[in-house]
């Protein structure tokens, strides 16, 4: 089963391009028979969190309450420690191998769809 990487930071875009970019890429990865989707979105420059991750973010949790994504990682929770983690590499377990696993990494999102 393939991990699909989104880098939503390419070419810097304004929020609502990259929100376009998230959603097409959900439905492109589904169509696909794809299941988990790496977000890179960045934190941000201002050392709050982007705009793009948080809006992001907050389309993933409305897609999630909706059905749409059954789980969301948050680069930070991205940890052997949590359950979501731990859900996501019992169904694909290269994802141990990725350079974030618990590095507490603000700039990314795990979704399972």
């Amino acid at each position: 089963m393939e991990i699909y990487t989104i880098n939503l930071e390419l070419g810097r875009p304004d929020v609502q391009s990259a929100l376009k970019h998230a959603e097409f890429s959900i439905a492109s990865v589904r169509a696909q028979g794809g299941r988990l989707i790496k977000f890179i979105h960045g934190y941000g420059s201002s050392g709050k969190g982007g705009k793009i991750r948080t809006q992001v973010r907050k389309m993933l949790n409305s897609y999630k309450q909706k059905g749409r994504v059954s789980v969301c990682v948050y680069g930070e929770n991205f940890s052997i420690f949590d359950a979501g983690t731990r859900y996501l590499l019992d169904r694909y377990p290269s994802l141990a191998k990725d350079p974030d696993l618990n590095r507490g990494n603000m700039g990314i999102t795990f979704v399972y769809l």
